[in-house]
């Protein structure tokens, strides 16, 4: 899942640089759910650490 979405925000940065983007706000979204992603691992490491 963190893979695609980070190989799907790639794809839209480059596309952004090369060509207009019908939604350039679809960066924002894209971005912000890479960054839930990785908080979501990082809060289950934890988890797994202290228990």
């Amino acid at each position: 899942m963190l893979v695609n979405t980070e190989s799907e925000l790639n794809k839209l940065k480059m596309n952004h640089k090369t060509a207009e983007l019908e939604n350039p706000l679809e960066i924002r979204f894209v971005r912000r759910n890479v960054a839930r992603i990785n908080t979501e691992i990082k809060k289950r490491e934890l988890q797994n650490t202290t228990n």
